[in-house]
């Protein structure tokens, strides 16, 4: 956690041993330059990777298959989610599709669909909102049917998660709008809700 974090999980990571590590992103954060700490890192580790930075909002199906496509055309073995609660889906999903090749995305909707462990996934956060690195689901938007799958399993949750603040300040003004909005609503949420303890009635007030 800290300005810098996205860098030193680069660092954290080039030492694990992965063949190639894929970085799912969307184009607005690879252009802003916002990988750069990671990918630098990655490289003075002597960690090779690739970067898939076609995500858009809602992870649609076909746009997840491409992901899964380019992983394992370019051989990885490990995944760095890296932006918004989008970006985390398909980086979820595409753990859990190469895992278990004899299923479609479809299939693997629901809970522990997947027989096989899904590959590692590290995540950077760069929104407020979603807290995707730290829960056990993928919602990914299937365009031909119009509606979502939910795809659950515990194995989904980021091995590890860089909290870098610093990455925000470069992000367009509607997306830091919109992703506070989210967080304060869930915050609201869980201070009105029923099930609420004293612990997190601290987190949501502070």
């Amino acid at each position: 956690v800290g300005p810098g974090a996205s860098g030193r999980l680069g660092q954290t990571i080039a030492g694990f041993g992965h063949k190639k590590i894929l970085i799912v992103t969307d184009s607005i954060i690879s252009k802003l330059g916002l990988l750069d700490d990671l990918t630098r890192a990655l490289t003075a580790g002597g960690a090779e990777y690739v970067v898939f930075d076609a995500i858009t909002p809602d992870a649609p199906i076909p746009l997840i298959e491409e992901g899964i496509d380019f992983y394992l055309e370019h051989g990885c073995d490990a995944i760095v989610a890296f932006g918004g609660g989008s970006s985390m889906d398909a980086s979820k999903a595409i753990a859990a599709a190469v895992s278990n090749p004899g299923k479609t995305l479809r299939e693997l909707a629901g809970y522990f669909k997947g027989l096989q462990t899904p590959v590692k996934i590290y995540a950077v956060p760069t929104t407020a909102g979603t807290g995707s690195e730290v829960t056990v689901a993928a919602v990914i938007s299937d365009p031909e049917k119009e509606k979502k799958y939910v795809i659950a399993d515990s194995r989904l949750v980021p091995v590890m998660a860089a909290l870098d603040p610093a990455l925000m300040t470069g992000l367009p003004k509607a997306v830091t709008a919109a992703t506070g909005m989210d967080a304060l609503t869930h915050a609201v949420e869980a201070f009105i809700g029923q099930w609420t303890t004293g612990y997190t009635d601290r987190m949501a007030t502070a």
